[in-house]
């Protein structure tokens, strides 16, 4: 018998202001999301059973039509191509997922880091992709949500003689929202005859990691987009330091002019460094990194930065780096997206 999962892959702190001995399946990461906005970026998973009775509240998007001629606004929902980023959720670890859609085929694959599968054999062995799913869409009228079908990547692990781990094809069925904003996906555990839920939700721009702002892999970073992960005003990047670097740049990861630089102290998280950079549509990056003393910001209010400039230098506090990136316009007064600011 087999079962079957998938990885499913604010405000600043105003500073200022049945297992059968035969196989089983899942993909690594899908079971126990408390829904905290917590992204796993480094990926991978601890490969323990997934639970797929546990899910997530869909879109909140009603899908309705804002258009005065309903018939004009539906005809050119169904035209909307489905290519973009997505925020894929479902289970423990979320995952932004891009996707390419030609004529009415659909592929989705993993941005940053590749789905991990632990084979949990007794060998060690994992196998990774970066495949999502290829769906097929159905006819769109406009006025109901169209119908996606398809195969996506899942995981067999466990299996010690009949069967061969790592990631094999599972059928999906789904719909997409007529305003093509979210899909809501069902695959098929054929272990257990149960259908595990997926969600995405479209994003506005391509989803900032850690490599934006020149943070290191040799660190498993998370990250949580606050206050909503699909529209969020921050990026809060965490890290442990148990490579023992000692200390890790910050780079701009936009181009721009420093508007904005100070440091407080505060005995919790040691010295917090903000520093603010406006673009050149007028809308600011604001970081705040978190470190010991020997922290420090590295540019001055009017330098010219560039994507790959260092502004700042965090020292970790105990053995945790932590950089807050929020977006906000030009009067520093509304939340932008941070995604959407810069390059």
């Amino acid at each position: 018998m087999a079962r079957m999962g998938t990885t499913v892959g604010v405000a600043i702190l105003c500073l200022l202001l049945s297992q059968s001995p035969g196989c089983q399946m899942l993909v690594p990461g899908t079971d126990g999301d408390d829904g905290d906005g917590t992204l796993l970026i480094a990926g991978g998973g601890d490969g323990s059973p997934d639970s797929p009775d546990n899910g997530y509240s869909n879109s909140d998007s009603d899908g309705s039509n804002s258009g005065s001629d309903g018939h004009v606004a539906e005809t050119a929902a169904c035209e909307l191509s489905l290519s973009g980023f997505w925020l894929e959720t479902g289970g423990r670890v979320d995952r932004f997922t891009q996707l390419l859609q030609a004529g009415d085929s659909v592929t989705a694959t993993f941005l940053y880091k590749p789905n991990v599968c632990d084979h949990e054999d007794g060998t060690g062995q994992t196998s990774e992709t970066f495949e999502d799913f290829v769906g097929t869409l159905g006819t769109c009228d406009g006025d109901s949500d169209t119908t996606i079908a398809g195969d996506i990547k899942v995981c067999r692990y466990g299996c010690q003689d009949e069967c061969t781990n790592g990631f094999v094809d599972a059928p999906f069925t789904g719909t997409v929202s007529p305003d093509r904003s979210s899909i809501y996906l069902e695959w098929e555990n054929s272990a257990t005859g149960s259908s595990v839920p997926l969600y995405l939700d479209r994003l506005a721009c391509r989803p900032r990691d850690p490599s934006d702002f020149g943070l290191p892999d040799t660190v498993e970073w998370t990250l949580e987009r606050t206050p909503d992960p699909v529209n969020p005003s921050q990026l809060t990047f965490r890290g442990e330091d148990s490579a023992m670097l000692g200390a890790v740049q910050v780079y701009a990861g936009v181009e721009g002019t420093v508007t904005f630089r100070n440091m407080v102290e505060d005995p919790a998280v040691g010295h917090i460094i903000v520093i603010r950079v406006a673009v050149a549509d007028g809308s600011q990056l604001e970081y705040a990194f978190y470190g010991n003393d020997s922290s420090a910001g590295l540019v001055e209010i009017g330098d010219m930065v560039h994507p790959a400039t260092a502004i700042g230098r965090i020292d970790a506090f105990g053995s945790t780096f932590q950089l807050d990136v929020v977006g906000m316009n030009a009067s520093a007064t509304e939340p932008v997206i941070p995604d959407c600011i810069g390059p």
